[in-house]
């Protein structure tokens, strides 16, 4: 996992216990087994997955259903009692929600697959309440994958007239004290996390250029 489960679970009760109105999303819900165990803890806040395009295990809200029974975190008549999470199909690079709106917004092992990360961040900052925790795991690397999934390096790059730019100076530079790094390093795998934490309105902008033929 990701992100420390617990201390999740620690971070939103805190919310809950000053505020009427939680909001969390999901960025790359997957088949929606941490919105399900999320849901188990907490039935009464609003939650919210997104997906880029249905498929074979997560066709819409219902398939949630499947989820919780197959991973046993609730059993059905559980599932038949509580309000599902929403789940939305769209391209996290255009979150379709209105500014300064979630509590918290979570996504685990999915900006590896998304093209501009950079307006997927700047979008996940828009749409965080101020106050609001955006935890986002940036990058995933395990040597015991085949050759094939090993990326030579991170899989978000900046460069500057051929130069690597670190993307914690881009950000420190941006925003302050407002994100934070962690990277994670264990046996076979080096994580890399970022905590972003809404002390403002104020746009966040990255101010990168894309070029399709220098990315993969």
């Amino acid at each position: 996992k990701r992100f420390r489960r617990m201390n999740l679970i620690h971070l939103i009760q805190k919310k809950i216990g000053t505020n009427k109105k939680i909001r969390i999303l999901e960025i790359g819900t997957g088949e929606g087994r941490l919105l399900m165990e999320l849901r188990k803890e907490f039935p009464n806040v609003e939650m919210h997955g997104i997906n880029k395009e249905p498929w074979l295990a997560m066709k819409g809200t219902k398939s949630l259903v499947k989820t919780a029974l197959f991973y046993n975190i609730l059993s059905r008549a559980q599932v038949n009692k509580i309000k599902l999470p929403s789940i939305h199909f769209c391209d996290a690079q255009k979150i379709p929600f209105p500014s300064n709106y979630f509590d918290f917004i979570i996504s685990q092992v999915s900006f590896q697959h998304i093209e501009r990360k950079d307006r997927a961040i700047e979008e996940a900052w828009r749409t965080l309440k101020v106050g609001g925790t955006a935890l986002i795991n940036l990058d995933y690397y395990n040597s015991e994958y085949p050759t094939f999934m090993r990326p030579p390096i991170p899989r978000f790059v900046v460069l500057n007239e051929q130069r690597n730019i670190s993307i914690r100076t881009i950000f420190h530079n941006k925003m302050n004290k407002s994100i934070k790094f962690e990277t994670i390093k264990m046996r076979h795998s080096i994580i890399t996390n970022i905590t972003m934490q809404k002390d403002a309105k104020k746009i966040f902008r990255l101010g990168l250029k894309y070029v399709p033929d220098r990315s993969f």
